[in-house]
């Protein structure tokens, strides 16, 4: 479900979420929120919002939230479950059209987010913080993720050395046509990539996500494969198998990273980014 998340990249202030401002949501005291979108779950629970959350969506796995009622997702949503709820404002993030016609009709306020690059991660906490006056916690938050990145950044600023060149696999179906789902550019892994000091082989690929056919990895040669959420224990092992003339594959620069936070753009990506620079450097 995150993946699904992840290649929705629209505007943050599309029409169809228009209809939320500040004049039609309640009160802090009164606030009842409803989230299908656990990355901005963990935002506000990041801010110290946890306790107006009363409902979450299936694939919330914030610790703070776990006794939350499950909603369903994006594709699924409970509108039962969720009118007895009784939220007063719902949150989303992607689209979910039978959901947004029911808090239409029942008179919710309701917000769709699309966020997948960091300036987009940004405008939604200034968003929540605004609507949800909790202003100062969502840019202490923001200085916050800001300040970690300009360290990371720092950190490689004057090293002359070419880049190495990344290869990110989102999800890997090995044996499967177009099996490599890999990071392109644009979006907040990629980014994250770029602050740790990496440089992503597919960056002109024109698209934020892309499923790689197997062939493609003989041109690409990238010099470190960065697998997210590997399906293997040692993934190095399967690479070896596979694809041993790969240079990354020779220089045993197969990397797995793991972890709830890998493809949620959230609390989480400065965490995430350091882990990265931390690959890459040994």
């Amino acid at each position: 479900m995150l993946r699904t998340t992840a290649l929705l990249l629209l505007s943050l202030f599309a029409s169809a979420c228009s209809r939320t401002t500040q004049e039609n949501l309640s009160t802090k005291d009164t606030l009842r929120v409803v989230l299908v979108a656990p990355s901005t779950a963990a935002n506000l629970v990041a801010m110290g919002l946890e306790d107006i959350i009363v409902g979450v969506s299936d694939y919330c796995t914030d610790p703070a939230l776990q006794d939350r009622p499950r909603v369903g997702g994006l594709a699924d949503p409970n509108l039962e479950r969720i009118a007895q709820l009784a939220p007063t404002l719902v949150l989303v993030q992607g689209n979910t059209p039978s959901l947004e016609k029911y808090c239409e009709q029942a008179n919710i306020p309701y917000r769709a987010f699309h966020t997948d690059t960091l300036a987009l991660w940004e405008s939604e906490v200034h968003w929540l913080g605004e609507h949800l006056q909790r202003e100062a916690q969502a840019e202490e938050l923001i200085a916050s993720l800001q300040g970690m990145f300009a360290g990371l950044t720092q950190a490689h600023a004057t090293n002359t050395s070419p880049l190495p060149r990344v290869l990110i696999v989102a999800s890997r179906r090995p044996g499967e046509a177009g099996g490599i789902l890999a990071v392109g550019p644009g979006g907040f892994l990629d980014e994250l990539l770029t602050i740790a000091g990496g440089q992503n082989v597919l960056q002109d690929a024109g698209r934020a996500y892309v499923d790689l056919a197997e062939e493609a990895l003989f041109t690409l040669q990238p010099e470190v494969i960065l697998e997210l959420e590997s399906p293997d224990e040692n993934p190095l092992a399967t690479w070896q198998r596979d694809f041993p003339s790969l240079p990354a594959v020779q220089n045993n620069k197969v990397l797995a990273l793991r972890g709830e936070d890998l493809l949620m753009p959230g609390p989480g990506m400065g965490k995430v980014a350091s882990a990265i620079a931390q690959l890459l450097s040994e």
